[in-house]
């Protein structure tokens, strides 16, 4: 960060992006406490961190542990598989907060969009509350948008 403002590589960049289109594709079924969970019923779900970090390394940041017949996932090293989003340890309370608090994958991708297109920290100055910036359905837009600037072959 300097002068307030985030710096991305280019390849964080390309993680922050594939991460809201996961985030919005409805292919991840969301879950809270816990990077990933697996259910009974041989489904599973994730938090809005575990998501960031199945396209990362599927397996390198999970240590399964088992407790009454559930497999869940504790991070072994969290803030160091998100430092490849260009994430600081800072932005993951808020985010946990916004999911274990029952915001949407939607809601939640508009908030990490609209982070990384002003290039700023996703975070709660009190540490404790979050407020909302994105506007509804940002994250769409901005994905329609890169994907409009992208080369065509």
């Amino acid at each position: 960060m300097k002068d307030g403002i985030m710096e991305l590589s280019y390849d964080q960049m390309l993680h922050r992006i594939q991460w809201v289109r996961d985030l919005v594709s409805g292919e991840y079924t969301q879950g809270c406490s816990s990077l990933k969970l697996f259910h009974a019923d041989g489904t599973c779900s994730h938090c809005c961190l575990g998501v960031a970090l199945e396209h990362i390394d599927p397996d390198s940041h999970l240590l399964m542990r088992e407790s009454c017949g559930t497999t869940f996932s504790v991070g072994v090293n969290l803030t160091k598989d998100l430092l490849i989003l260009g994430m600081h340890e800072d932005e993951q309370g808020p985010l946990m907060r916004m999911n274990d608090g029952g915001e949407s994958f939607e809601t939640i991708a508009d908030e990490i969009a609209y982070a990384t297109e002003r290039r700023v920290q996703i975070n709660d100055a009190d540490g404790v509350g979050w407020r909302k910036l994105a506007p509804a359905g940002f994250a769409r837009v901005w994905l329609e948008a890169l994907d409009a600037l992208a080369p065509t072959e």
